[in-house]
Protein backbone atom coordinates (compact mmCIF):
# COMPACT_ATOMS: atom_id res chain seq x y z
CA UNK A 1 0.00 0.00 0.00
CA UNK A 2 1.19 3.15 -1.03
CA UNK A 3 -0.03 4.98 2.60
CA UNK A 4 -2.15 2.63 4.62
CA UNK A 5 -2.57 5.25 6.74
CA UNK A 6 -2.05 5.47 10.67
CA UNK A 7 -3.83 3.07 12.22
CA UNK A 8 -2.41 0.43 9.42
CA UNK A 9 0.06 -2.90 10.73
CA UNK A 10 3.22 -3.12 8.81
CA UNK A 11 3.42 -7.06 8.85
CA UNK A 12 6.70 -9.07 8.20
CA UNK A 13 7.46 -10.68 4.76
CA UNK A 14 6.36 -14.22 4.73
CA UNK A 15 8.23 -16.67 5.15
CA UNK A 16 8.49 -18.74 1.64
CA UNK A 17 7.96 -22.37 2.46
CA UNK A 18 7.27 -26.00 0.36
CA UNK A 19 3.48 -27.16 0.49
CA UNK A 20 2.93 -30.43 0.55
CA UNK A 21 0.04 -31.74 -2.63
CA UNK A 22 -2.75 -31.82 -0.89
CA UNK A 23 -4.52 -35.01 -1.64
CA UNK A 24 -8.73 -35.18 0.05
CA UNK A 25 -9.02 -37.35 3.19
CA UNK A 26 -5.25 -37.39 3.58
CA UNK A 27 -3.53 -35.58 6.17
CA UNK A 28 0.59 -34.92 4.94
CA UNK A 29 2.92 -36.52 7.85
CA UNK A 30 3.21 -33.22 9.50
CA UNK A 31 0.17 -32.56 10.58
CA UNK A 32 0.01 -36.41 12.18
CA UNK A 33 2.00 -34.96 15.27
CA UNK A 34 0.39 -33.98 18.34
CA UNK A 35 2.26 -30.98 18.49
CA UNK A 36 0.56 -30.32 15.44
CA UNK A 37 -2.97 -30.70 17.01
CA UNK A 38 -2.46 -28.72 19.36
CA UNK A 39 -1.49 -25.92 17.69
CA UNK A 40 -3.93 -26.44 15.62
CA UNK A 41 -6.60 -26.65 18.18
CA UNK A 42 -5.29 -23.74 20.20
CA UNK A 43 -5.18 -21.41 16.66
CA UNK A 44 -8.93 -22.04 15.94
CA UNK A 45 -9.93 -21.32 19.48
CA UNK A 46 -8.19 -17.84 19.06
CA UNK A 47 -10.11 -16.99 16.05
CA UNK A 48 -13.38 -19.11 16.76
CA UNK A 49 -15.24 -15.25 17.94
CA UNK A 50 -13.97 -13.73 15.04
CA UNK A 51 -14.90 -16.80 12.28
CA UNK A 52 -18.56 -16.31 14.16
CA UNK A 53 -18.47 -12.61 13.82
CA UNK A 54 -17.96 -12.93 10.04
CA UNK A 55 -20.31 -15.72 9.01
CA UNK A 56 -23.16 -12.56 10.79
CA UNK A 57 -21.56 -9.69 8.06
CA UNK A 58 -24.21 -9.42 5.42
CA UNK A 59 -22.45 -10.28 1.88
CA UNK A 60 -24.07 -6.93 0.73
CA UNK A 61 -22.06 -4.84 3.34
CA UNK A 62 -18.63 -3.53 1.57
CA UNK A 63 -15.17 -3.71 3.37
CA UNK A 64 -15.21 -0.04 5.37
CA UNK A 65 -11.57 -0.70 5.58
CA UNK A 66 -10.11 2.68 3.84
CA UNK A 67 -7.19 1.04 2.46
CA UNK A 68 -8.94 -1.92 0.41
CA UNK A 69 -11.01 0.62 -1.55
CA UNK A 70 -10.45 0.82 -4.88
CA UNK A 71 -10.30 3.76 -6.87
CA UNK A 72 -10.74 3.41 -10.92
CA UNK A 73 -11.12 6.74 -11.67
CA UNK A 74 -13.07 7.88 -15.43
CA UNK A 75 -13.22 11.29 -17.05
CA UNK A 76 -17.38 12.16 -17.29
CA UNK A 77 -19.18 11.10 -20.60
CA UNK A 78 -16.58 7.76 -20.79
CA UNK A 79 -18.03 4.68 -21.60
CA UNK A 80 -16.19 2.02 -20.37
CA UNK A 81 -17.81 -0.98 -22.09
CA UNK A 82 -15.68 -4.43 -22.92
CA UNK A 83 -17.14 -7.04 -25.71
CA UNK A 84 -18.28 -10.34 -24.26
CA UNK A 85 -16.39 -13.37 -24.96
CA UNK A 86 -18.20 -15.25 -27.14
CA UNK A 87 -19.02 -19.25 -25.85
CA UNK A 88 -20.74 -22.18 -26.92
CA UNK A 89 -24.03 -22.70 -26.62
CA UNK A 90 -23.90 -25.42 -23.93
CA UNK A 91 -21.46 -23.16 -21.74
CA UNK A 92 -24.04 -20.24 -21.17
CA UNK A 93 -26.09 -22.49 -18.65
CA UNK A 94 -22.76 -22.06 -16.67
CA UNK A 95 -23.05 -18.64 -16.89
CA UNK A 96 -27.09 -18.53 -16.30
CA UNK A 97 -26.80 -20.87 -12.96
CA UNK A 98 -23.88 -18.39 -11.38
CA UNK A 99 -25.41 -15.12 -12.03
CA UNK A 100 -28.58 -16.74 -10.84
CA UNK A 101 -26.87 -17.75 -7.47
CA UNK A 102 -25.12 -14.47 -7.57
CA UNK A 103 -28.18 -12.56 -7.65
CA UNK A 104 -29.85 -15.00 -4.52
CA UNK A 105 -27.43 -14.19 -2.58
CA UNK A 106 -26.72 -10.36 -2.93
CA UNK A 107 -23.20 -10.74 -4.25
CA UNK A 108 -24.81 -9.33 -7.40
CA UNK A 109 -27.13 -6.30 -7.60
CA UNK A 110 -28.78 -5.40 -11.67
CA UNK A 111 -26.69 -2.55 -13.28
CA UNK A 112 -29.49 0.09 -13.73
CA UNK A 113 -30.88 0.43 -17.75
CA UNK A 114 -28.26 2.55 -19.72
CA UNK A 115 -25.06 1.83 -17.16
CA UNK A 116 -22.38 2.46 -19.48
CA UNK A 117 -20.03 -0.03 -17.73
CA UNK A 118 -19.91 -3.68 -18.15
CA UNK A 119 -17.35 -6.18 -16.32
CA UNK A 120 -17.02 -9.30 -18.96
CA UNK A 121 -17.36 -12.48 -17.46
CA UNK A 122 -15.02 -15.59 -18.20
CA UNK A 123 -14.73 -19.72 -17.85
CA UNK A 124 -11.53 -20.87 -16.08
CA UNK A 125 -11.25 -24.41 -16.25
CA UNK A 126 -11.14 -25.98 -12.83
CA UNK A 127 -8.86 -29.76 -12.73
CA UNK A 128 -8.81 -32.36 -10.60
CA UNK A 129 -5.89 -34.33 -8.39
CA UNK A 130 -4.11 -35.40 -11.79
CA UNK A 131 -4.42 -32.12 -13.51
CA UNK A 132 -7.86 -33.31 -15.69
CA UNK A 133 -9.98 -30.56 -16.68
CA UNK A 134 -13.38 -31.10 -14.77
CA UNK A 135 -15.67 -28.04 -14.53
CA UNK A 136 -15.83 -24.38 -15.52
CA UNK A 137 -15.68 -21.76 -12.91
CA UNK A 138 -17.16 -18.93 -13.67
CA UNK A 139 -15.07 -15.51 -12.98
CA UNK A 140 -15.36 -11.59 -13.29
CA UNK A 141 -12.97 -10.52 -15.67
CA UNK A 142 -12.99 -6.31 -15.29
Amino acid sequence: MENPGKDANTLPEPIKDVKPLLIQGVAPEEEKHVSFQKLKALFLATIQHSLEGNGHISKTIHCLVPEMRVFLPVKEGTTVFHQSWMYAEKQQSIFEEAVVKWLWDDVITLAPVGNPHNNTLTLVAKKDQEGNKTLWHVCLDP
